[in-house]
């Protein structure tokens, strides 16, 4: 579920593994040593979040919930984000989630993002697994296995330091009430740079929503990002790689509310600017 190799310098990292809807587990550390006596590996802090039995509820859930099919009650807001709330995958169900537009797990393609025609190279397809540089996730969010597939960008060759990779989203109609972004992203690094989220509008303004530069840790993170606007827009994402080799950004598991309408509005595809409006 989590892997990290070579030398990760003297201070303490923080690392963070999602373990989902899981009964009668436990967790098991290994450490391989290498060639040499000089080097060491040390484990401080382990804690558990979350991680205390589902109750069922005593009252009904309240409107703001959602009741899952063995009656247990979740937020609205964790309906159709690939995580097994209810561990018994009823908020993700294909019946509830069918719906939900921009929907992508990443397993077999792009599904219906599309690749911007104007950056500087793409976002590709891969798997988990520990590479030289130790950048990549050793998992994907969805199945939380090598196995599983991201998309990903990293900081080298043939890649310059300051090149920009993108992806866009389908039109999201005016109309939206309470849309809102949901997303899974890895950063991981000493040679990071950013990854910056844009809201473009059918009138070709753009709206910085995120940005984030540097090394976010070795684990995946979750982003809500709520969206409203007065006229359709999409969303994109834009990835910059830095100057050295250990530098990545994957994108896993990216979804919009049911709240989120389509639009037929078509949007020619732009060089989106470095800085945001």
């Amino acid at each position: 579920m989590w892997a990290q190799s070579g030398r990760q310098g003297p201070q303490w990292n923080r690392a963070e593994v999602f373990l989902g809807a899981l009964s009668y587990f436990q967790v098991v550390f290994r450490a391989r040593r290498g060639i040499s006596y000089v080097g060491d590996v040390a484990v401080d802090d382990i804690s558990f979040e979350d991680c205390s039995p589902m109750q069922v509820p005593i009252q009904p859930c309240t409107s703001e919930e959602f009741t899952c099919a063995n009656k247990y009650c979740i937020p609205k807001d964790n309906l159709c984000d690939f995580v097994n709330d209810c561990a018994d995958n009823s908020d993700e169900s294909q019946s509830i989630c069918g719906t939900s537009i921009g929907r992508c797990d990443f397993e077999f393609d792009l599904c219906d993002w599309e690749q911007a025609q104007t950056d500087d190279f793409d976002w590709n397809l891969r798997i988990g697994g520990i590479l030289r540089t130790g950048t990549q996730p050793i998992a994907d969010h969805t199945l939380q296995k090598p196995s599983g597939h991201y998309i990903f960008i990293k900081s080298s060759f043939p890649q310059l330091p300051g090149q920009e990779a993108g992806i866009s989203s389908m039109a999201i109609s005016r109309r939206s009430r309470n849309c809102k972004l949901v997303f899974y992203y890895h950063m991981y690094g000493v040679d990071m740079r950013s990854l910056t989220v844009y809201q473009v509008m059918a009138s070709h303004s753009k709206k910085m929503l995120f940005n984030l530069t540097g090394d976010q840790g070795n684990f995946w993170n979750r982003k809500v990002l709520p969206l409203e606007a007065d006229e359709d827009f999409q969303v994109t994402f834009e990835g910059r790689v830095g100057k050295g080799r250990r530098g990545g950004i994957a994108l896993d598991d990216i979804t919009f509310t049911k709240e989120c309408l389509p639009s037929s509005y078509f949007f020619p595809d732009e060089r989106t600017p470095s800085t945001g409006t």
